[in-house]
């Protein structure tokens, strides 16, 4: 699993206590989700911005080039 996933999921687990003091771990999946929606924004946003706009005239091929530098981003390979 790529290290920025890892982050991710440790950001979304917390230490809940019990109504009887026990502790326990819990996944926040929304956190989670807002979290990489995040990261896919700011990758996007970066790429088309500030790296690829010069180059490309069509908003097609900067969509493109984003859509790899997220999957680049989290390691996702199809």
């Amino acid at each position: 699993m790529n290290e920025k996933i890892k982050q991710l999921v440790k950001q979304a687990t917390v230490i809940r206590k019990t109504f009887y003091g026990v502790e326990h771990l819990s996944f926040d999946t929304e956190k989670f989700a807002a979290s990489i929606i995040k990261e896919c924004a700011t990758v996007c946003l970066d790429t088309a911005e500030n790296q690829f706009r010069p180059l490309f005239h069509r908003e097609s091929d900067v969509a493109r080039v984003c859509c790899e530098k997220i999957k680049q981003h989290f390691g996702v390979q199809e």
